[in-house]
C-alpha cells in the first residue's frame, strides 16, 4: 500500500485509499486481495504517467488484466507489487471528483494516509453494485447511519441513478 502511495506522491497526484482497505479505517476491516487507490487527477495522461513511473519503480503492469478489461484502460491501471494487486484509477464522473475533494486524513505509523469519506465509500460501492459490495456496505451503513451526511448521500444517489440502492440501505438499517 505504501509503495503505491509513494509512487503517486512522487507524481504530485493527490490520492485516496478506497475499497476494502478503507473499511479498516472505519472499524469494518475485511481481507482483500487488492489495494484500490484513486488519484485526484482528471487528466487522460495521468494513468500513463502512473504506468511509466510504476515500471521505473519495479512494479509490474498486469497486461493480462488490461486485455480482459480493455474498456477501463483510459481511467484505470492494475499494478502488481510484492504479489499484491494495486488498482490505480482516476475519476470517472463528478461524484469521483467530489470524493477526491472530500477525502479524509488518517494516521498510520506517523504517516498521513488519505482515505475515502464514509459517504463516498457508500456511493462508490452502490455504483459498483456487485453482491459483495452490498455485503461490505450494509453493516458499514447500519453502524454509521447517524453520523453520515444524509443530504450528500441522497443528492448524489439521485444524480447517479442509484436511489433505489440507497433506499434499500435505509430500509435495511432501521
Amino acid at each position: 500500500m505504501f509503495a503505491a502511495m509513494d509512487l503517486v506522491d512522487e507524481l504530485h497526484f493527490p490520492s485516496m485509499l478506497m475499497g476494502a482497505l478503507a473499511l479498516g479505517f472505519y472499524g469494518e476491516g475485511r481481507a482483500t486481495r487488492d489495494v484500490d487507490l484513486m488519484i485526484g487527477v482528471d487528466d487522460g495522461s495521468a494513468i500513463e504517467q502512473v504506468r511509466h513511473r510504476a515500471t521505473e519503480r519495479g512494479f509490474t503492469v498486469d497486461e493480462n488484466w488490461h486485455e480482459r478489461y480493455p474498456d477501463v484502460r483510459a481511467w484505470q491501471i492494475r499494478l502488481i507489487y510484492s504479489g499484491m494487486f494495486i488498482d490505480v484509477m482516476r475519476p470517472r464522473d463528478d461524484q469521483d471528483v467530489s470524493a477526491c475533494q472530500r477525502r479524509r486524513p488518517q494516521s498510520v505509523d506517523g504517516r498521513t494516509i488519505w482515505v475515502v469519506s464514509p459517504e463516498d465509500f457508500i456511493l462508490q460501492k452502490l455504483k459498483a453494485g456487485r453482491p459483495h459490495d452490498f455485503d461490505d456496505v450494509i453493516p458499514f451503513f447500519t453502524r454509521l447511519r447517524g453520523a453520515l451526511d444524509h443530504d450528500y448521500l441522497n443528492s448524489w444517489a439521485g444524480r447517479l441513478g442509484i436511489r433505489e440502492e440507497l433506499d434499500y440501505l435505509w430500509s435495511r438499517s432501521e
